[in-house]
């Protein structure tokens, strides 16, 4: 028996001023299949989507556990890490008045964040395939 365990919390998810969907709470325990339903345009596939780690919501948590370890983790590295970014470019005086030093840093941050998201999505992986090979 599988101890993977899947819950959102409170999901919402805009894109822009659009709202897609708002508060999606749910949990959902061991080995199965889940679906999904509802209307054209109701916001099904984008929830599969950050059910996935493939967009982040705009509001709440979805949390992949295996024996109450979060298992995965990527959408949330990756959006920090952009925020910090942001957040140091605003803040230095380096760039105050210089848009070509704005844009060699990001330039150059996103290359980490690539190689980043790369070897988080190895890991995450190979711990996916762990948790399938032993919940066998």
């Amino acid at each position: 028996m599988s101890n993977y365990t899947l819950e959102a919390k409170e999901v919402t998810k805009t894109f822009g001023r659009r709202l897609i969907f708002e508060g999606i709470s749910f949990y959902h325990k061991g080995n199965g299949i889940f679906g999904v339903s509802g209307p054209n345009g109701s916001g099904k596939s984008t929830l599969i989507k950050i059910v996935a780690g493939l967009l982040s919501p705009s509001r709440g948590k979805i949390e992949h556990k295996n024996q109450n370890n979060e298992i995965i983790k990527i959408a949330n590295e990756i959006e920090n890490a952009i925020l910090t970014l942001i957040e140091k470019v605003e803040k230095s005086s380096e760039y105050n008045g210089n848009p070509k030093a704005i844009e060699t840093t990001v330039r150059e941050a996103g290359k980490s964040l690539r190689l980043f998201s790369k070897q988080m999505v190895q890991n995450e992986r190979q711990e996916v395939n762990n948790i399938l090979a032993a919940s066998k």
